[in-house]
Order: C-alpha cells, then structure tokens, then sequence
C-alpha cells in the first residue's frame, strides 16, 4: 500500500531531477578513489575556567557530545571524563564556538560552562539556534539559552527517588 501511494510521488520527483540543470556545469573526476579531507581546527578549550571551584573541570578531555546549532554558525561541544567508574559524578564543560567568526580561537571557546554532571547527549532547537538542550549522565535534562550573557541555563529537570536516573543518551525536539 506505501509503495503503491509513494511510487508516482518518487517517479514525478525523479523526472524533475532528470531535467534539472542544477548541476549541469559540476565536473565528476572519476579516477579519484578518496575525497582529501583536511582539519582545518581542532576544538579543545584550554583556559582555565573561572565558573568552577575545581580545577578539575579545565582539564576535561574527552568530548562526549556534539551538536551544530540549526543556522550551522556554532558547534556545541561537551567534555567529560574519560574514567569510566567516575563518569556518572563527575563534572563536565559545556564549550560553544561561532565557527564563522573571522577571530575563532579553537583553543578558547566563545562559551564554558563548567557543569556538576557529565552531558552525554546534546540537541540544538530546530528553529531557534541560541537554544540547546542537554541529557547528563545522572538522569539530569538541561535546557541552555546561549543568547543570554550571565546565566545560560534556562532550565533544568528535578531529580528525586521517583524520577528517572539513568544516563540521558539522546536528547530531540519534535
């Protein structure tokens, strides 16, 4: 029945790619066997934080989510510890950085906020792009709004014996 309904929809579409000149003018080298990828930057925010009452915090090295903001101008990067027994209790570094901006420094984030828990997932709201939610690790959700100066976190869910706890490993908006 979907295939019966769908099939003139994807043959209509089909004959408007056929006829488009879209992508008259490209040029495909067939004999290159890879595409060259290069690393243009790699993100690692390296200033001590000055949120923090631990030291701790500024030497986080493992990112444990990544998400792009729904214009594509920022990334947002979360870093956790790599110890495994400690993952749940540790802290965490919520980094952004406007990768458009002619003075990016991928060694010092736009944004750093040290945080209580490890973040596991993280999820830019699909129509505002300053609005970014997070899942931690000890069950927590966070809701962040980046246009704001001073406090950045919007929201945040309240855990209790009755509440969910377990890590958050996907964040989404519908």
């Amino acid at each position: 029945n979907f295939l019966l309904q769908s099939t003139p929809l994807l043959e209509e579409q089909l004959l408007r790619n056929v006829n488009s000149s879209a992508f008259d003018k490209h040029d495909v080298s067939w004999e290159e066997q890879h595409d060259q990828v290069d690393c243009l930057h790699a993100l690692k925010h390296s200033v001590p934080l000055s949120n923090t009452a631990t030291a701790a915090a500024s030497s986080l090295d493992s990112c444990s989510a990544v998400a792009w903001n729904a214009s594509g101008t920022v990334v947002a990067a979360a870093y956790s510890p790599f110890d495994a027994h400690n993952w749940p209790d540790g802290e965490s570094v919520l980094c952004t950085w406007s990768v458009f901006r002619r003075s990016m420094d991928p060694s010092k984030a736009d944004l750093a906020l040290a945080l209580s828990s490890s973040l596991t997932s993280l999820a830019f709201h699909p129509t505002d792009p300053s609005v970014l939610a997070g899942g931690a690790c000890n069950g927590d959700v966070l809701l962040f709004d980046l246009s704001q100066k001073d406090d950045q976190l919007w929201a945040k869910s309240s855990l209790s014996s009755y509440t969910h706890q377990e890590p958050v490993l996907q964040v989404a908006w519908s």
